[in-house]
């Protein structure tokens, strides 16, 4: 089945706008002030990715992104659904418990990125998700660093 490589980053966009809303969501569940700034800290992070992604679909001119792409039956349309099955949240949330849940997502998404850039390897559209592949990666490490500062407090 072809699906046009727009409406992947769609997707991804749809998974990160997901995902900042259930950051919000878990913070009923917060143990702790700090765990409250953690969670505010992912949920923007996440709607900033999101908007992102957003100004990269208007902005672009890239005929590629038109282009439909074979995709493979395992990716998902709904990425967030997806990587929410595997995952079992207790509360009360702690400031580890919710960087764990944080790495599982990115984990999910890397996932995702390493099969669409093996799904499009010699072809104009393997730069773009080789990109975010390594965005992704970037911002995972960025956001263990960062965490860092919420259990130093």
């Amino acid at each position: 089945m072809k699906k046009p490589i727009r409406s992947i980053i769609d997707n991804i966009q749809d998974f990160h706008i997901g995902l900042s809303s259930y950051f919000q969501s878990l913070k009923e569940s917060a143990y702790d002030e700090r765990s409250i700034m953690l969670l505010n800290y992912i949920s923007k992070r996440e709607n900033h990715i999101a908007n992102n992604l957003k100004e990269y679909l208007q902005d672009s001119d890239d005929k590629v992104l038109e282009r439909g792409l074979e995709v493979a039956p395992c990716l998902p349309t709904n990425i967030f659904n997806k990587c929410s099955k595997d995952l079992d949240n207790c509360s009360p949330l702690y400031v580890d418990d919710i960087i764990a849940i944080a790495i599982h997502y990115d984990d999910c998404l890397i996932d995702f990125f390493t099969l669409l850039v093996k799904e499009t390897e010699g072809t104009n559209a393997e730069p773009i998700f080789r990109n975010f592949l390594r965005q992704t990666q970037n911002e995972q490490k960025k956001l263990a660093r960062d965490s860092l500062w919420c259990q130093d407090l």
